[in-house]
Parts: structure tokens; C-alpha cells; sequence
């Protein structure tokens, strides 16, 4: 329970901190800069938490190298178990500059995460409201994924949310049919597992007693 304790009091203190450095070095830009140093900023700032989690809580992520090659650009499509999915993707596929799908709530108040978001043009989608504002910002992140020489690949959760006992939610295909359409990129499926035992402060001060495994399964 202390190194989950240590990790907790470790990640709030970064995200301020961090929070107050996107203010100062990334608020005040416009346009394709803007965007193209909060990408650098996601995928570094992903990297650094990895790290530590391993560190001090003793994290083992399991990854298994996939069958195929992975293209420049793809939608990636996976499953959702815990917060621990997003710095993980992001730091195995850290040449392929991720794009993710996040939910609206994720937009404002929360240190660090919203400006990153908001900075590098994710798409913010509204689960329980009208799918009218949900497609445009889809559209949105089709369109910026591939402007100004910025190569992005999208990822969404069909599931819409995580899953608290490791089983599969259902699949919601909105979301992923829009992006399919828009982009006519190949689709990379992968799949996470682990994520969904840290449900409580000494679990999550533990990882290490259970791997999380991280596996791309398709290419289609």
C-alpha cells in the first residue's frame, strides 16, 4: 500500500506541474504548433509516468511483439481497463503519434490530461447525448491526423468505458465507422489485460504481482 501511496502523491505532483508548463510554454500557440508540441509533450510526459510506475510499484508490462508489420498510419481499436492503457499505448506505439478518442467529461479539470488533450486536438465525444457532436469532433481528428505533414493514427475504446472486471463490455461501432470511412486506413486490433485489477490503493501499490500484457492481434 506505501508504493501505491508514493506513486499517487508522485503522479498528482507531475500532473500540476506539468499543467502549469503547458500554460506557460504551449497555451498561448495556435495552429499546427501548437499541436505538434503537445503530441511531443503526451508522448514524453507517458513515457516518464511509465517508468516511474514500474519504479516504484514494480509494473511489469508484457508485450508481445506482433505478427505482422505495423503500417506508418492505422486506427487502432482496443479494449479499456484502467487509466494504465493510455501511457502504455502511448509509449509502444510512440512512433505512430496516437490520437485518442476521449470522453467529454475529460475536456476541463483534470491537471495536465485536459490541456494535453485539448492542445494536440483529440477528439472529445459525448457518450450519453446526441451522436451530432460526437461526429464532427471525429471528423475533426480525421481531418488534423493527416494535415501539416502530422501523421497521426486514431485509437478508440468501442466499449466506451473501462472494463472493472477484465470482461468484455459491448462494442459500440459508431465511433470506429466514422473514422474507417473518413480515413481508409488499415485497422491494427489489439488487446490489454491486467488494468483492471488495480481497483484499490494497495493493488495498484502491487502491479508488479500481476503482468500487464499488451498484445496488437490483427491487421486488417
Amino acid at each position: 500500500m506505501l508504493r501505491g501511496v508514493i506513486y499517487l502523491v508522485y503522479l498528482a505532483s507531475i500532473l500540476l506541474f506539468h499543467d502549469a508548463r503547458l500554460t506557460l510554454a504551449v497555451s498561448w500557440r495556435r495552429g499546427p504548433r501548437r499541436r505538434a508540441l503537445a503530441e511531443r509533450f503526451v508522448q514524453t510526459q507517458a513515457s516518464r509516468l511509465l517508468r516511474a510506475a514500474k519504479l516504484i510499484t514494480g509494473l511489469r508490462v508484457v508485450y508481445q511483439k506482433p505478427a505482422f508489420t505495423l503500417p506508418e498510419q492505422f486506427v487502432l481499436v482496443t479494449n479499456h481497463q484502467s487509466l494504465v492503457d493510455i501511457p502504455v499505448l502511448i509509449s509502444t506505439f510512440r512512433p505512430h503519434h496516437l490520437k485518442f478518442v476521449a470522453k467529454r467529461e475529460l475536456m476541463r479539470r483534470v491537471p495536465s490530461v485536459s490541456k494535453s488533450l485539448r492542445y494536440s486536438e483529440q477528439a472529445f465525444v459525448d457518450r450519453f447525448g446526441p451522436f451530432r457532436g460526437s461526429h464532427l469532433a471525429l471528423l475533426r481528428l480525421a481531418a488534423t491526423s493527416g494535415a501539416h505533414g502530422s501523421v497521426g493514427s486514431p485509437v478508440i475504446f468501442p466499449e466506451g468505458t473501462r472494463s472493472r472486471d477484465g470482461r468484455l463490455r459491448t462494442f459500440h461501432t459508431a465511433g470506429f465507422r466514422v473514422l474507417a470511412r473518413e480515413m481508409q486506413l488499415p485497422v491494427v486490433v489489439a488487446a490489454v489485460d491486467g488494468g483492471w485489477r488495480m481497483r484499490s490503493l494497495a493493488a495498484f501499490g502491487n502491479m508488479g504481482r500481476h503482468p500487464y500484457r499488451m498484445a496488437p492481434l490483427l491487421l486488417r
